[in-house]
């Protein structure tokens, strides 16, 4: 943001709502009146997954920023491993037929799918078991958000900003640091092998989710309001 518009915006308005707490700490200015109030989540889920089926989800349009293509690496090491489990991807877009080609190049058709779209993507979060965020960057994401309402752990690469607002580190998921592939594989090999972890952080990740919920986020819209 130019320092002028800047300017006139910190000084104009009694009050800047940003998405992210990283938002607001990349804001180069002295703004006084700048709070930071999250989507909610209109997903829910009463229960969460029971995390028992030997699948992995990502969700997302199939572009570019999304970072499927580097998905499939990351599958293709843990298929060297774990053959017996498999990743469904959903979403569509226009590189469907490149990412379809990769996967037929690293032979794994039978355990990556591209699913399409579906109707209800919450029975697809509760007959799995971690979702996986492989985004370049993301403002905020509610994928990741719907995951963890159905009580999954979620792994993500740490980029710009959103899965870091909404994973702790070790406790509800893992942070990978950005385009490290190996780190990412290593990490999903953990939590299958680890059902107690995937189990632990599961339940984490749906307690977490609770805050993100429209009745709490629509109280901080009240109390800025007010």
């Amino acid at each position: 943001i130019g320092r002028r518009l800047s300017d006139v915006i910190g000084n104009h308005y009694d009050g800047i709502v940003l998405l992210t707490q990283k938002d607001k700490e990349n804001i180069e200015n002295d703004w006084k009146n700048v709070e930071v109030i999250p989507n909610a989540c209109t997903f829910t889920c009463e229960t969460r997954s029971e995390l028992l089926n030997n699948r992995a989800i990502a969700v997302g349009n199939l572009f570019h920023v999304k970072g499927f293509s580097r998905l499939i690496d990351v599958w293709s090491i843990v298929y060297q491993r774990y053959p017996e489990w498999s990743l469904s991807i959903y979403g569509d877009g226009y590189l469907r037929e490149e990412l379809q080609q990769k996967i037929n190049g690293l032979s794994l058709t039978e355990v990556v799918k591209l699913e399409g779209k579906v109707k209800n993507i919450r029975v697809a979060y509760m007959q799995s078991s971690f979702s996986l965020i492989s985004s370049y960057e993301e403002s905020f994401s509610l994928t990741l958000l719907e995951a963890q309402t159905c009580g999954l752990p979620v792994i993500a690469f740490d980029c710009p900003w959103g899965p870091s607002e909404l994973i702790t580190h070790g406790v509800d998921g893992f942070l990978i640091p950005e385009g490290d592939i190996q780190a990412f594989a290593d990490k999903v090999c953990e939590l299958i092998e680890n059902k107690e972890l995937r189990n632990e952080m599961g339940h984490n990740a749906f307690r977490h989710s609770k805050l993100f919920s429209e009745e709490e986020v629509m109280s901080r819209w009240v109390k800025l309001l007010d």
